[in-house]
């Protein structure tokens, strides 16, 4: 049985999951996508890869219910790993063996890709927001973390659910990391490539209302107490 799965959670993101997944399935491992609610032809896109477990929300959810509920099939499937990885196209398939090798050599640790965001022309309003999402990161868990918002990871999966983090929406990503470093899962990061193609690009990040969600979900990570504190939002 493979040890390591591929998850793509998904939502409205037709025009670009087909080549995700089949960017993701030349590396031979096992792919959950959780369709979270999808009200384009994601389905229609998925039915030619007959091959893929499926998850379908009926309704939107937020991605970190996606997330919890990939990591979960994984789990009952016995794979001790999940590679995540956004489904449009921001991130490419072909950097998969990139956190298979570094989760090889550090099996408990949380592997999260960092991009060079500057380099990819990324608004600097944005970047400068996820400089905040990094320094936000090390006064809550003491993690220096250069990518706290990449959604493209690596996570050991029986460690990550039982963190027991609440699932919510992008937040969901920001917490995990902040619980796993508390908890003293290690960390690695692995530099990848990014994308910003504005004839492709979807985002359904909301920087102003997500980063709040981020900010009351670190707040309420801090109040909890004991080694086991996990927020949530």
């Amino acid at each position: 049985m493979a040890e390591t799965c591929i998850v793509i959670p998904t939502y409205n993101n037709a025009r670009t999951l087909a080549e995700v997944v089949r960017g993701a399935a030349v590396h031979g491992r096992p792919i959950i996508v959780v369709i979270d609610g999808a009200t384009d032809d994601t389905r229609g896109v998925l039915a030619e890869f007959p091959g893929i477990d499926v998850i379908d929300f009926a309704v939107n959810r937020g991605k970190g219910f996606a997330l919890q509920a990939g990591f979960r099939a994984a789990a009952g499937r016995g794979w001790a790993r999940a590679v995540t990885i956004d489904s449009d196209l921001q991130h490419d398939p072909a950097e998969i063996p990139k956190f298979l090798a570094a989760a090889a050599s550090e099996p408990r640790a949380l592997v999260v890709g960092v991009r060079d965001m500057k380099a990819a022309g990324a608004p600097r309003a944005n970047r400068a927001g996820f400089a905040l999402s990094n320094l936000y990161l090390r006064l809550l868990s003491g993690a220096r973390v250069c990518d706290s918002q990449s959604g493209f990871r690596s996570y050991p999966v029986a460690e990550v659910l039982d963190l027991a983090c609440a699932p919510s929406r992008f937040e969901y990503e920001f917490v995990v990391l902040a619980a796993a470093a508390r908890r003293g899962i290690p960390i690695v990061e692995v530099p990848i490539a990014v994308r910003y193609d504005p004839a492709i690009y979807v985002t359904h990040f909301r920087k102003y209302r997500d980063f709040m969600r981020i900010f009351r979900a670190g707040l309420a990570l801090r109040r909890e107490s004991g080694p086991r504190a996990c927020g949530g939002g």
